[in-house]
């Protein structure tokens, strides 16, 4: 029937094949609804967060994925049977529009970074004494915010909840390696080696090495 959805037809991740259209709608909100206040555990950084779909205002349009769904298996009789064959045979998964609060994703995806991010550590040159020094160079980590973003989205919009679910971080590279700074631990290093006299006129200055 042209007011049923095709057997095989899951939206969301749930299978509503066979139900009319209205009925499949109410079924998807119902589930939504009944999981807006249930917080998901998300892990980053060895770390874990608590967010729940109704602070960052997560709501998939359930209504429209059902129309795409059934668009997808509609057309003229004979194409349609064809459609719904397929459909049953290889089955046929809509993914709704999401509507969020951009704000507070945002602000829920700072608050995780700030939590979890290290920055790296440039090298350096350090003087002790008359010895100069290089400071090694330390990687860090930092969370992924454009993909964490879309994670806590995608998440918090399904129906199937498993688990905590792992946030991307990424390796934070130095700028600056002990490597770059060889020429200018050399010059530091010369710099240091001897005395210095300064001539002026007739008159010479004698700068010490620690001077």
């Amino acid at each position: 029937s042209p007011t049923r959805l095709p057997a095989g037809t899951t939206v969301g991740g749930l299978d509503v094949g066979g139900m009319e259209l209205a009925q499949a709608a109410n079924e998807l909100e119902s589930r939504s609804d009944a999981l807006a206040h249930t917080p998901v555990q998300f892990v980053a950084g060895g770390r874990t967060f608590t967010v729940t779909p109704s602070q960052l205002g997560v709501r998939p349009d359930w209504e429209g994925g059902v129309r795409a769904a059934a668009n997808a298996g509609d057309g003229v009789a004979p194409i349609r049977g064809l459609k719904r064959i397929q459909s049953r045979l290889f089955g046929s998964d809509v993914e709704p529009r999401v509507d969020v609060y951009p704000s507070a994703v945002r602000y829920t995806v700072a608050r995780i970074a700030a939590a979890v991010d290290r920055p790296a550590v440039d090298a350096g040159l350090e003087r002790n004494g008359l010895a100069v020094l290089t400071t090694p160079a330390r990687p860090g980590v930092r969370l992924d915010r454009p993909a964490a973003s879309a994670a806590l989205v995608d998440t918090l919009a399904s129906l199937d909840r498993h688990g905590p679910v792992r946030l991307p971080v990424v390796r934070d590279e130095p700028r600056v390696t002990a490597a770059q700074l060889a020429d200018a631990a050399a010059a530091a290093r010369t710099a240091v080696s001897a005395p210095v006299t300064l001539t002026v006129s007739p008159t010479r200055f004698r700068l010490a090495r620690w001077r």
